[in-house]
């Protein structure tokens, strides 16, 4: 449902991934 309609959106997606990426790295690295 939700996920597929996100998964087609591709620049809310990326943009979206792009933090979450960036926040597990810092807590990993921390």
């Amino acid at each position: 449902g939700e996920a597929e309609v996100d998964a087609h959106s591709s620049p809310p997606f990326l943009k979206l991934k792009k933090p979450l990426q960036f926040g597990v790295a810092s807590e990993t690295k921390d």
